[in-house]
């Protein structure tokens, strides 16, 4: 995929597939269970957004339930 992002997030991309070829010794289950969190948190702001922005309810997220690690 090509995408216009800032460069710190194109270098954060970058080591997280780094990790994920398995240029390091980090736990590709551990890997994967974070990218999982994060994915969760950025669609719940995407929503979050969305409903501010339309007054829509945009609070279920069907396509991933992970509860909150942090």
């Amino acid at each position: 995929m090509i995408h216009q992002h800032t460069l710190q997030t194109s270098a954060a991309f970058d080591r997280i597939n780094d990790a994920l070829i398995g240029d390091t010794n980090d736990n590709l289950s551990e890997l994967i269970e974070e990218l999982e969190h994060l994915l969760y948190k950025a669609k719940e702001i995407k929503n979050t957004i969305a409903a501010m922005s339309d007054g829509s309810d945009y609070n279920s997220l069907t396509y991933c339930d992970i509860p909150n690690r942090f």
